[in-house]
């Protein structure tokens, strides 16, 4: 087994989470917010309106079923960071094709475990959403405190343009598709395409019309 860095994750109010290391190695940092899900850990880390944010996950255990190539809302990886308060190294599902931490590494995404995430999610909904650091690297406060006042805000950040998907998609105007928006899009296409022809060949049996005659 693979021993784990130290990493240590540290608030623009200072107060301060001293962890282990959950995928890459390295320093990063972005607004951390919190998510509740037991699940969806992959569509959360992918999905666009997670971008230059920090996710905590407030689920005591991360990683159960592993990650896989479909269950992904976009192309990469929009979050900046990661937090959990454990990793399941042992993913148990037919789907898993790689476990959560070799994702990151994957990803180049830099994140924590082994801190107390709902003490985290409890400070972040008392005093909002905040931002943060991710370090393996450097422990000294007064330095993360003095990096911290240079990260930019989320306010006034114009994250659609990063975001947005390269090729051009009509919905795109009202909302931020993500990979499997479209594809359940797809499939209810597909699925309407195949229910209008089915009620179509029902009442021509039941009325005896001319098929031609609906089609028009």
């Amino acid at each position: 087994m693979q021993k784990l860095k130290k990493a240590i994750l540290f608030l623009e109010d200072g107060l301060f989470f001293i962890g282990k290391s959950l995928g890459e190695s390295g320093e990063t940092f972005g607004e951390v917010c919190f998510n509740t899900g037991m699940t969806g850990y992959q569509e959360i880390l992918t999905d666009p309106s997670y971008s230059n944010q920090m996710i905590a996950m407030s689920s005591p255990h991360i990683g159960n079923y592993g990650t896989n190539n479909s269950d992904t809302e976009s192309e990469r990886v929009y979050a900046t960071g990661f937090i959990i308060k454990s990793e399941s190294i042992q993913p148990s599902n037919w789907r898993s094709e790689e476990s959560l931490s070799s994702f990151l590494i994957k990803h180049n995404i830099v994140g924590i475990q082994d801190i107390d995430t709902r003490a985290l999610t409890i400070h972040i909904r008392k005093k909002g959403a905040m931002r943060g650091i991710i370090s393996t690297e450097d422990f000294d406060t007064h330095n993360l405190a003095s990096k911290i006042k240079n990260i930019p805000k989320m306010e006034g950040q114009d994250l659609a343009i990063k975001v947005a998907r390269k090729k051009k998609v009509v919905l795109a105007i009202y909302m931020t598709l993500c990979l499997n928006t479209m594809q359940k899009l797809k499939s209810f296409q597909q699925m309407y395409r195949t229910m209008k022809y089915l009620l179509l060949i029902q009442m021509v049996c039941f009325y005896r019309m001319d098929l031609e005659t609906l089609l028009l």
